[in-house]
């Protein structure tokens, strides 16, 4: 049943397992992510860096695209600031991870993938290796680089 409110479900007929009966957050928009200063690039500069979002009672998904026009690099791990939401807690550690794809001068760092943790709105990138998974660093991006990134996390 629809409501001016959210969406009710107490008249569903198994209704009475949930926690809440009535669905009533849900949000969409924009939100700018930024390669935090210092890690992976120093004073970085953009020719794009967007993201949007949707976010349905605690899952929130969202996509971002961070193209960057100059910086100086370093061997730090890339970290991207700015999430919409903070992810939840999960265990002793809590994060979210996304998939994305990066178009970089290092070619052994094209698919990457990113983990927010207990710090807030902030992830750091990682990608695989034949050895495992190591940090994407600055250097590996370059100053030019772009990525692009999708998923979906709890709040």
């Amino acid at each position: 049943v629809a409501s001016g409110h959210g969406i009710d479900f107490s008249a569903a007929g198994n209704a009475g397992g949930m926690t809440s009966e009535l669905l009533d957050d849900y949000e969409e928009g924009t939100w700018t992510p930024q390669v935090l200063n210092g890690w992976g690039i120093l004073n970085p500069t953009y020719t794009e860096n967007v993201g949007l979002y949707v976010k349905v009672g605690k899952i929130v998904h969202i996509f971002f695209r961070i193209n960057l026009s100059g910086g100086s690099t370093n061997g730090n791990r890339i970290a991207v600031s700015g999430f919409p939401f903070t992810p939840a807690t999960i265990g002793s550690t809590g994060y979210a991870a996304l998939n994305g794809y990066c178009d970089s001068a290092s070619s052994n760092a094209q698919s990457i993938f990113c983990m927010a943790g207990k710090s807030g709105t902030t992830a750091e990138l990682f990608h695989r290796e034949n050895t495992g998974e190591s940090s994407f660093t600055g250097q590996e991006l370059g100053n030019t680089g772009s990525f692009n990134f999708s998923g979906t996390y709890t709040t």
